[in-house]
């Protein structure tokens, strides 16, 4: 008797520990088992024991590093340029008479001699197919008597096209008549006007009188006429044929002495000018 209950023990002990095993191996069965590496699509990792299944640490460990984002450049505003004098790079004149609407526009500097580089814009009332340009002789002006205004170099274009200038030998006093391919109401000239620069005496050492007037020839009296000058010795500017009162006519903005408008009729303009000392940088 004794032994058929020791037997029925080892056999219930042996049951139970067999029932303990299948429950062990059961749940192992019921967990995922990771893909071999192989499987695993590239870049992705197997959890660790140490994280949940939404992935909130539960212990000690390093914490997730964001991957880095672009960041874009800081805007910079486009530079921006202010040209002095209202868009001239001297303080001339942009607009107006014989830029932009009816009458002249004379742009000149002074060489080292005294004597004019002249840019003219031409502006008339109607379009033309010839123009004439004159260099006038000077009125009976006290200090000028002997300037001979003389024309050389000269250029000319209408309505952006070359015109052809009849030839001259040397600087021209003689007056010239320009045949324009089409009809046109706005004219370009430049040349260089000799002879119309006299020594002033009695006068500081270096100082001379210009004469400046339109090349271009007109019955137009009272078209009018806007003069530029640009340099570093200019002194004034005096209008000899206006009345008595107005005949200082001269204002400086920055290096550019201006006149005008005038009158066609009257822009006759004497500029006092400070020769250069040869040599002197």
């Amino acid at each position: 008797m004794k032994r058929r209950a020791v037997a029925r023990r080892v056999v219930g002990v042996a049951a139970a520990v067999g029932l303990g095993c299948a429950a062990v191996a059961a749940a192992r069965s019921d967990a995922p088992t990771p893909p071999p590496a192989a499987a695993r699509p590239a870049g992705t990792s197997v959890p660790s024991a140490s994280a949940t299944s939404e992935g909130t640490p539960l212990g000690p460990g390093p914490l997730p590093v964001p991957a880095p984002t672009a960041t874009a450049p800081p805007l910079v505003p486009p530079p921006t340029f202010s040209l002095p004098g209202g868009g001239s790079s001297g303080g001339g004149a942009t607009r107006g008479p014989g830029l932009t609407t009816y009458g002249v526009h004379l742009r000149a500097q002074p060489d080292a001699l005294g004597e004019l580089e002249v840019v003219e814009h031409v502006f008339l009332r109607e379009p033309v197919t010839r123009l004439v340009v004159d260099p006038r002789p000077v009125p009976e002006l006290s200090g000028v008597e002997g300037a001979r205004p003389a024309v050389d170099g000269l250029q000319a274009q209408a309505a952006e096209q070359p015109v052809v200038v009849p030839s001259a030998e040397g600087a021209s006093r003689r007056a010239r008549t320009l045949t324009l391919s089409a009809p046109t109401r706005q004219i370009v000239l430049r040349y260089h006007l000799a002879s119309a620069t006299v020594r002033s005496n009695p006068a500081p050492v270096g100082r001379v009188l210009s004469v400046l007037q339109p090349l271009v020839s007109t019955s137009e009296a009272n078209l009018p006429v806007v003069v530029d000058l640009t340099g570093t010795g200019i002194r004034n500017l005096t209008c000899p044929r206006l009345p008595q009162p107005r005949q200082v006519c001269g204002h400086q903005a920055r290096k550019v002495w201006s006149a005008g408008p005038l009158p066609y009729r009257s822009a006759t303009v004497i500029a006092q000018i400070d020769l250069p000392t040869p040599g002197a940088s």
